[in-house]
């Protein structure tokens, strides 16, 4: 959410100084980097993440930087394939332009990875300081680049360095952490593959969380809303900018969120599992389940409260505030709706991240799935009308693919003693 900020504000003070044609071929390049760069690296990011929480379990922190290196090498391969597939075979660019986009998808490929394993060791306040310190000079060297030299290919590349300095940052950090050297006859690769065999359901639910956050834009851009930039990518700055504006709403409840799971839930559960563990009463399994389940849900309802006051009120501001926000008036009830969805949004992360966190990825994938087929479905139909209906797909999917995860997510509680045995089950290799 700091890289949409960044971008917007990158967009707002270039847009009245630079070329228009060459803010949104670099707004798009940089879009295309996000979209594309996590689709390639998560799936290996979840995996080598599993694989790295499973080390550490066992006590076993030496074998962090061969899953790091394993997730890294792969991510970068991978994407390193779509971004030259992207811009030098589909939509073929200017030989310059091509390699500052290939460059900076790579290098937001591999913040995905090492941010995703910084908060695996719960190292949050890393993340934020990389993030926030990257696009700051992403902000600045793009803006630079785009006042002296005007060159889309020029300011990617003053973008890019800010993501080079976050991922060192982050690496930097990572390898403080885990000073372990990596033995020569290590397998990073055959490491991951392994882990693919043994977590195929979650490489496939974090593929299908990426295509969810994309599939509605792909499907405006080629529709009668999309554009073209002046190098040929196609995008929607009418639907783009609104959603992402609207995103931004979902940052203030994800922290809340974040600080609850790996506080209060993680003290709760960890009760949970030492009574299991210590071999209690099955009174004593059961009241700590209920207490988990209790204080989960009354937190997540406090903070949905919360965000949807914020919303709220912002649905109602919006149309004062459009104009200096750069929004069309078409934009506006955009706009509005995206507010509208985040909501519901927010009931669809953390209800997916609780259910990741009991290990039934079984409906970690299930409730991905319904919400990329029925964003996909509802925004093909909300281009029906004459461009009114626009965002009202993201709302709907929301409502609908929360709603099943949120009931996924009590039963889940109901029965957490039954879920932890089945897991631990799973763990031991048992049936």
């Amino acid at each position: 959410m700091l890289t949409i900020a960044g971008l917007g504000l990158t967009s707002l003070v270039t847009a009245g100084r630079t070329d228009l044609e060459l803010v949104e071929t670099f707004r798009t390049i940089i879009v295309y980097g996000f979209a594309f760069g996590l689709i390639a690296a998560i799936p290996c990011t979840m995996v080598a993440t599993r694989q790295l929480s499973d080390a550490l379990w066992k006590r076993k922190p030496d074998q962090a930087p061969i899953h790091l290196l394993g997730s890294l090498i792969a991510s970068a391969g991978l994407s390193a394939f779509v971004f030259v597939l992207l811009y030098f075979v589909l939509f073929p660019l200017p030989a310059d332009l091509a390699l500052a986009g290939v460059v900076s998808g790579i290098l937001i490929a591999l913040l995905w990875t090492a941010a995703t394993f910084s908060s695996a060791t719960h190292d949050y306040m890393a993340v934020a300081l990389a993030f926030l310190v990257g696009t700051l000079c992403s902000l600045v060297g793009a803006v630079f680049m785009a006042f002296k030299y005007e060159t889309a290919s020029d300011t990617v590349w003053g973008y890019a360095f800010g993501l080079a300095l976050s991922l060192t940052l982050l690496l930097v950090r990572i390898a403080a952490t885990f000073p372990f050297e990596t033995d020569r006859k290590s397998r990073p690769l055959a490491s991951l593959v392994s882990g693919f065999r043994l977590f195929p359901l979650l490489a496939l639910g974090g593929l299908l969380n990426a295509l969810g956050i994309w599939v509605d834009k792909w499907i405006v851009w080629s529709s009668p809303y999309g554009e073209r930039t002046a190098a040929g990518l196609p995008h929607s700055a009418i639907y783009d900018n609104a959603i992402f504006l609207a995103y931004l709403m979902i940052v203030p409840p994800l922290a809340i969120f974040v600080v609850h799971l790996e506080t209060r839930f993680s003290r709760n559960f960890g009760r949970f599992t030492a009574i299991i563990l210590q071999h209690g009463t099955l009174e004593d399994i059961e009241q700590a389940g209920i207490k988990t389940k209790r204080d989960t849900l009354g937190t997540l309802r406090k903070t949905i409260l919360f965000q949807a006051a914020m919303c709220c009120a912002l649905i109602i501001l919006v149309p004062q505030f459009a104009e200096f926000l750069g929004l069309q008036q078409r934009q506006v009830p955009i706009i509005q709706i995206g507010l509208l969805g985040t909501i519901f949004h927010f009931i669809l992360i953390a209800s997916g991240s609780i259910l990741l966190y009991l290990d039934l990825q079984q409906r970690y994938v299930g409730i991905q799935l319904l919400y990329l087929m029925t964003l996909g479905g509802f925004t093909t139909l909300s281009l029906l009308g004459d461009g009114q209906y626009l965002g009202m797909g993201y709302l709907v999917a929301t409502v609908v693919s929360s709603s099943v995860a949120y009931l996924m997510l009590l039963d889940a509680l109901d029965r957490i003693d039954y879920h932890f045995f089945m897991s631990a089950i799973f763990r031991n290799g048992k049936t």
